[in-house]
């Protein structure tokens, strides 16, 4: 037993070793990344910080679970709206400009929270910042797929998925422990506060970017000729497939994982803290699959990566047909994690495929399927679950999965896509 722990251990250390290695010889600006990313952290904090707060909220407005349920999906609405219009402003004047835009728009419906006199005008609130947030994080991403080769989008944007996952996963804690000691306007105003550190990030990479050629302001000749030499002939299907790929993706994450699988969890008589803890794991792994994902997606090809995940994510949905018990609960979730690395990827299939003046164009329609399916999965999935049952939904879920990786399987390229950079 000994030496097998040992030899376990040195391999772990082999592979660290390795994986250092290769960030240290790498061609990537992990400054600009970490900067990038951090961005992203501070200035989306209140996406999730709010979770702990809502029944708060409820309390002091006066109102029923379904409009506390309004101003949830207020946030997805907005983004689906400001989406499009989003790729379009940031193709035009440049995404660090934009990011800089966004995030004083997400300040603004921060502190409007924070000062609400009515619900309503914070549901109001909540669409403005949801406006800002589709602005910040499709610039934010089209930058970071500037600055990596064709080949190394999918490990370039996994570290910026690592980052908003770190980010959804502890700062709830701080919702929740502001609330306790002051109350829920002091959440809104230390979101604002960080609004301002990711302000004042965002400042410094849009003035070091001052007398260089911006990332996403680029030469239409050089564009243009760059287009024509190096974007590959693709089938009418691969568009539309991504599309459908980001929506079911997203529709089966937050109509089934984050809404009715929580549910369901306590309908078969788990606390508060056994939910907690089961979240808190799945959200670890997830951190960990994403890295992984992202390297090997960029080593393996992405259509192998996606379909491996679509199929674990069937194998999870399936697994909870016998779900009856914590134990059971926890691994199924645990594998849900693992294939956290597939939310991402439509995006960056999408991006190979796109000539550098549409990039944010590009970014911007997978996000609107995205938002889609975390606007519809929760509702049309609840709908069937009070009409019918849980493993119900779990079916339809599934079958939207099968039908997903069927498209992948046939209309998404089998090569990997040749150097663009």
């Amino acid at each position: 037993m000994g030496m097998f722990f040992n030899e376990l251990v040195n391999k772990t250390k082999h592979h660290v070793q390795q994986y250092l290695f290769s960030l240290r010889n790498s061609d990537l600006d992990y400054k600009q990344i970490i900067q990038l990313s951090t961005v992203m952290i501070f200035s989306l904090a209140g996406f999730g910080i709010i979770t702990p707060i809502l029944p708060l909220i409820q309390s002091w407005g006066g109102v029923s679970a379904a409009q506390i349920g309004l101003y949830v999906s207020s946030f997805a609405l907005a983004r689906l709206i400001a989406n499009v219009p989003a790729g379009i402003f940031i193709d035009r004047y440049g995404g660090r400009l934009l990011i800089i835009i966004s995030i004083a728009i997400i300040m603004t419906g921060t502190i409007m929270s924070a000062l609400a006199p009515t619900f309503m005008f914070l549901v109001i609130s909540r669409i403005v910042f949801g406006i800002g947030s589709s602005f910040t994080m499709i610039a934010i991403q089209t930058e970071l797929l500037f600055l990596a080769k064709s080949s190394q989008r999918a490990t370039v944007i996994s570290y910026n998925m690592m980052a908003n996952r770190i980010g959804v996963s502890i700062f709830p804690f701080f919702g929740g422990a502001l609330a306790v000691l002051y109350n829920w306007r002091a959440v809104f105003y230390f979101c604002a506060l960080l609004n301002i550190i990711g302000l004042v990030i965002a400042l410094m990479l849009y003035f070091r970017r001052q007398g260089e050629t911006a990332l996403t302001t680029i030469n239409k000749a050089d564009t243009a000729e760059k287009s024509l030499e190096y974007r590959p002939v693709i089938s009418p299907l691969v568009l539309p497939t991504l599309y459908i790929l980001s929506f079911t993706i997203f529709f089966h994450r937050f109509g089934l994982e984050r809404t009715l699988i929580p549910l369901f969890g306590d309908s078969i008589g788990l606390d508060s803290l056994k939910l907690g803890l089961t979240l808190t794991l799945s959200s670890m792994i997830s951190i960990l699959a994403i890295l992984m994902g992202g390297h090997t997606a960029d080593r393996y090809g992405r259509k192998l990566i996606i379909q491996i995940g679509l199929i674990v994510l069937l194998l999870a949905s399936g697994l909870f047909f016998l779900v009856n018990n914590f134990p059971l609960y926890l691994i199924v979730n645990i594998i849900f994690g693992l294939a956290a690395f597939t939310i991402a990827l439509p995006m960056v299939i999408a991006a190979d495929f796109s000539p550098g003046s549409h990039l944010s164009r590009t970014v911007s329609r997978i996000h609107f399927f995205n938002d889609a399916g975390m606007l519809i999965g929760p509702f049309f999935l609840g709908w069937v679950m009070d009409f019918s049952s849980f493993h119900v939904s779990i079916g339809i879920s599934m079958l939207a999965l099968l039908l997903s990786l069927i498209l992948a399987k046939f209309c998404l390229p089998n090569k990997k896509i040749a150097e663009s950079n």
